[in-house]
């Protein structure tokens, strides 16, 4: 299913990855998390990011950087199993969305539970530059990980084919994948 909006940045194709090809989420997943405080969340996301780290404390960085024109950039959701396809353009916001505060990102993880899994309104921004994709932390409550390693706010950090993203406590895989691919 595709959801394209011409006045946005970027055109998301949620794909499920599961084989009932259906799109869905888990919505016990979005009950088990609804009554947690924000210490709560940022405490799991602590915890997630130390299992992070412990279970890709090996992996060596050898993914390519490159990113050419016509490629898509594919966010597997590990918990969820579920792929959403970006098209990116020169900068695109990643978060959930807040009609009260007119706040209404590029790539909204509202429909996958963002606010319960500790995703900020303005979580982070993937900036297009050149042949190569940058991923930029906007100051989220429960930060932003790149292969384990949190990022500082306001700083651009390159990001490759393969490597492991997450926002609070959201597990992505980055993927370069070609139209043809697709």
């Amino acid at each position: 299913m595709s959801e394209y909006d011409p006045k946005k940045k970027a055109h998301l194709r949620p794909q499920d990855s599961s084989h009932g090809g259906e799109d869905s989420i888990d919505v016990s997943l979005q009950k088990e998390h609804s009554t947690q405080s924000t210490y709560d969340i940022t405490r799991e996301a602590e915890e997630a990011a130390r299992s992070s780290q412990s279970n890709h404390a090996i992996r060596q960085v050898t993914s390519s950087g490159v990113f050419r024109y016509g490629m898509l950039l594919r966010l597997h959701m590990v918990e969820m199993n579920k792929d959403i396809d970006i098209s990116p353009v020169r900068e695109m916001v990643l978060g959930r969305r807040d009609p009260v505060h007119g706040i209404f990102p590029d790539i909204d993880f509202t429909p996958y539970a963002g606010y319960q899994l500790g995703l900020s309104r303005q979580h982070v921004k993937i900036r297009l530059k050149g042949s190569r994709l940058e991923i930029i932390d906007l100051g989220s409550r429960n930060g932003t990980y790149l292969n384990g390693e949190r990022l500082e706010p306001n700083q651009p950090y390159k990001l490759r084919d393969g490597d492991e993203i997450r926002l609070g406590k959201v597990v992505f895989f980055a993927y370069f994948i070609s139209e043809d691919e697709n």
